[in-house]
């Protein structure tokens, strides 16, 4: 029997992508789009007290970077491995992903399963609505929690983590059980460009999303773990300085890890 489907999205070109391939699998789909702007993202940056001053200009300069040098390439690649289809129609869209509006509409929308791409942060009364959430969360779990978790194993060397994991979305961050998990295939001397490994990962996604809603289909109900007892930190978005570890290690070298410049 399939399962009534809601995906709450963020939107970018990536997940344009991740949620038509959805659509196409299961037409009746529900869904609830969630709009950021840039300034949005700098103002979440900017009030973050765990990061010093220094920090948040490291991090403002890669936004700036990013916007500058970063943000065609990226979708270029994206357009070239995926096409230009057009952007899904949401069916509710909003700037409070945890408003009272947005619960409502998913309430109404009664769905058996909830898919997340690249959403804030899930909270209140998200947990109380009934049905399995799962996240499709693009890094290696559980040694990789947070945002830029395709980035972050490149800086430190480890290719062979770069991924994504599909998981029960519970009260903490990226923490809940995995359900499937996937790995972009990279061989010794590729250059792990980011247009590049954002394609390979968002087209993981997909793949991650497919396998996880059959196996959900079939009768798999995982139970969020509430505990979420995970010994590793969470990561954050990168500054420019982190950008630059990360070209220097970009080049996939023997067993997974970096070759060239350390």
């Amino acid at each position: 029997m399939s399962s009534r489907l809601l995906v709450v999205y963020g939107r970018s070109l990536a997940n344009d992508h991740i949620v038509s391939a959805l659509e196409a699998r299961s037409p009746g789909l529900v869904k609830v789009a969630e709009s950021a702007t840039p300034w949005d993202i700098l103002r979440r940056t900017s009030r973050r007290r765990g990061d010093t001053l220094l920090s948040k200009l490291d991090k403002f300069l890669f936004y700036a970077f990013y916007a500058a040098v970063l943000a065609r390439p990226v979708r270029g690649a994206l357009i070239q491995r995926f096409g230009r289809s057009p952007a899904p129609t949401p069916d509710f869209e909003t700037t409070e992903i945890n408003g009272d509006a947005t619960l409502a509409f998913v309430r109404r929308a009664e769905p058996d399963l909830i898919l997340v791409s690249g959403t804030s942060i899930l909270r209140g009364g998200w947990h109380a609505l009934g049905a399995p959430m799962l996240n499709a969360h693009t890094g290696v779990m559980p040694r990789y929690r947070g945002r830029f978790c395709w980035f972050w194993p490149v800086v430190e060397r480890r290719h062979c983590d770069v991924g994504v994991s599909v998981h029960v979305v519970t009260r903490g961050i990226d923490a809940g059980e995995v359900m499937v998990q996937k790995r972009v295939r990279l061989v010794q001397g590729e250059d792990c460009a980011i247009p590049s490994l954002l394609t390979s990962v968002t087209s993981l996604v997909v793949e991650a999303f497919d396998e996880a809603i059959t196996r959900i289909e079939k009768g798999d109900r995982p139970e969020p773990d509430h505990t979420d007892a995970v010994e590793y930190p969470i990561y954050l978005e990168p500054g420019l300085s982190d950008y630059l570890t990360f070209w220097r290690r970009r080049r996939v070298g023997p067993d997974g890890a970096a070759s060239g410049v350390i």
